[in-house]
């Protein structure tokens, strides 16, 4: 060993000062022969029987001997010395691979793996890859499947497998990844890609068998990770056409790879199949980010192409969802299918631009609508097929909305909530004849009616405004509460009570509501009725319909049907006193004025005798359904009277 050590060290000398061009095959051969002395020695010791003291130290050797290639791969012949090198790996990291397994000693090969990277690093930074890229990327594959294939075998015969040093071993064959991640940062050298994404996919395909012969898949989770990232980062270098194509078909390669690995775990009974599913999930979710990025790109294909890879990707997602059990992801999958419409049409402006952008929108919105459907039976109780949809559907609304404006259809935007409210609906007509009416999913369930309802408000303020929006509001809020009490879900009923009570503010304490249009010929028979009727009577019908249900609120407070009935009450008094005010206006107001100025004797006792009728009317309706609460409000309105007879009037 110490002859070994001087041996090193005399190479190491004379190649720092000697060096040169002309004398690197002389170098190789010098390096080669002291190589294979270093590897011969202990071989032949071990053969005869015989034990090399101190022991380890040929370890340290061959290391040394690793150390010593840095002066081939970072001096002044690193240009021409690239084979060679590659040879001298070969013969040294083949030499620490027996050697680590005769003393079962895994940190040897790891030590040795990580050094040999090292020399490679320094090669590819000595400025000397320009002109050999392809080599260059040749010699790293190899390396790597190598690497890979030396530590499989290293776990084999030390019967190690389960060790993490040996998990760690396996997966330094990953570097090469990173190589090839430099590889697409640089134009010059990955253009045209055919060198780089061929071994991307012998790296990926040998990964992918490692991981199956060794049973574990977290190393193939990360070389499919990697593996977009690389497709990704080559996208966002690469100029022109046709090149965004070319990475959109990648990445779905890499995307189908992840499939097939998942597929063939299932077929052959991995215990780590977890892993092989979150491989494919991963490379299919990252899938898309790479084709954002392709999509981006001024040369990017047709929209009818970015549109197939889209697709593509998100029915791969949700058949992973389906066929592995994890419901989320399909919810998951809806945010790259949403990014990727949004993307388009801020990358892609033009005439055509919202065109475009509703084609690749509308083909994934219908794709996750049609999934529960598609789903049927098999739905069971699960909630996330359609909780995505409903998610696309939110997302949808907002890029359609957009492109609809974009293309001058501002005057029927109501038309796209009611289009997906009818879709929606369909939904919910296939829930409802899947489960019988005793074993239903009432979340889900409600969850879907209550998306159709919600498209149903959008759609009211969208087309209409003023009192036909509160209008809207109101038939809406009482078909809520009708609708609790057919699914009896406490999001209906909060939705209902929300809706009723903004339609009740909106009337009874907005000044503007005054202002919603101009006083006209008629009288009484005018918006004012039917706008305060119809929301009263959309807030008793509710009342009726959630007194059949569990109504309380909250423990302190009045049930709902109190509440909204005496909503009710309020409004129809309110547009008694408007309809009064309104016909006592003074002509060529252009609004209806209200005034209690006590000026006007008959307009005063107007009031007055109205408020007495109304509050005969609550007695009469207190008595004759036995409501308290209606008797002291006629009593109250009945002293307030006489008292504003007396001293006003």
């Amino acid at each position: 060993f110490a002859g070994s050590f001087m041996a090193l060290a005399g190479e190491a000398v004379w190649s720092s000062r000697y060096l040169a061009p002309e004398r690197l095959l002389a170098a190789l051969a010098i390096y080669a022969v002291f190589g294979l002395f270093y590897v011969g020695v202990p071989l032949i010791a071990r053969r005869a029987g015989k034990v090399l003291r101190p022991e380890g130290i040929g370890s340290v050797v061959l290391l040394a001997a690793v150390c010593l290639l840095f002066f081939l791969s970072a001096g002044p012949v690193a240009g021409a010395s690239l084979w060679g090198l590659a040879l001298l790996l070969l013969i040294l990291n083949g030499a620490i691979f027996v050697e680590g397994s005769a003393k079962a000693h895994p940190g040897l090969a790891i030590a040795g793996t990580v050094l040999s990277w090292l020399v490679l690093a320094s090669w590819w930074a000595s400025g000397a890859l320009a002109g050999q890229a392809v080599p260059a990327m040749i010699v790293v594959t190899g390396f790597a499947l190598g690497t890979m294939a030396g530590h499989l075998w290293l776990d084999r015969a030390s019967d190690r497998g389960e060790q993490p040093w040996t998990e760690s071993g396996t997966s330094f064959a990953l570097v090469g990844h990173l190589f090839l991640l430099f590889v697409a940062s640089q134009p010059s050298l990955s253009v045209p890609p055919w060198p780089m994404f061929g071994v991307l996919l012998v790296l990926d395909l040998a990964v992918g068998a490692a991981a199956l012969y060794g049973r574990r898949g977290e190393q193939h989770i990360a070389a499919l990770v990697a593996s977009q990232v690389v497709v990704t980062t080559w996208a966002l270098h690469a100029p022109g056409e046709p090149w965004p194509l070319v990475a959109m078909a990648a990445s779905a390669v890499i995307a189908a790879i992840g499939l097939a690995w998942s597929g063939l775990a299932r077929r052959t009974s991995q215990p780590a199949l977890a892993h092989f599913d979150a491989a494919a999930a991963a490379a299919v979710l990252l899938g898309q980010f790479a084709l954002f990025v392709a999509a981006a790109s001024p040369a990017a294909p047709a929209i009818v192409v970015v549109t197939g890879f889209h697709a593509a990707l998100a029915v791969a997602a949700l058949a992973l969802a389906t066929g592995t059990g994890w419901r989320a992801l399909a919810i998951m999958a809806v945010i790259p299918a949403a990014l990727s419409a949004w993307l388009w049409s801020a990358t892609h402006p033009g005439p055509d631009a919202w065109r475009q952008t509703l084609v690749l929108g509308t083909t994934l919105y219908l794709l996750f609508l049609a999934y529960p459907l598609a789903l049927s039976r098999r739905l069971g109780t699960a909630r996330e097929p359609h909780q995505a949809a409903v998610l696309a559907s939110a997302v949808f609304f907002f890029v359609a909305r957009q492109s609809l404006v974009a293309g001058g259809f501002e005057g029927v935007l109501g038309a796209l909530p009611l289009a997906q409210a009818a879709l929606m609906a369909i939904l919910l007509v296939a829930l409802l004849r899947m489960e019988p009416t005793g074993a239903r999913t009432l979340g889900r369930l409600a969850l879907v009616a209550g998306t159709v309802l919600a498209f149903i408000t959008v759609a009211i303020p969208l087309q209409l405004e003023n009192e036909w929006l509160t209008i809207g509001w109101a038939l809406e809020g009482a078909a809520l509460a009708w609708l609790f009490t057919r699914i009896p879900h406490r999001g209906l009923f909060w939705s209902s009570l929300a809706l009723l009570a903004v339609v009740f503010v909106r009337l009874a304490v907005n000044p503007e509501v005054f202002t919603y249009q101009e006083r006209g010929a008629l009288r009484i028979f005018n918006w004012y009725l039917y706008t305060y009727a119809t929301a009263a009577v959309s807030m008793l019908l509710a009342a009726r319909w959630l007194s059949r249900s569990d109504d309380q609120v909250a423990d302190s407070l009045p049930r709902a049907t109190t509440i909204l009935s005496s909503g009710a009450t309020a409004l129809l008094f309110l547009l008694l006193n408007i309809e009064i005010a309104d016909c006592f206006t003074p002509p060529g107001s252009r609004f209806t004025v209200i005034s209690f100025s006590g000026t006007n004797l008959g307009r005063d006792m107007t009031y007055s005798i109205a408020w007495g009728l109304f509050a005969l009317t609550l007695l009469i309706v207190g008595f004759w359904v036995n409501v308290r609460g209606a008797r002291y409000a006629g009593i109250g309105l009945m002293a307030l009277t006489l008292l504003k007879v007396f001293f006003h009037d």
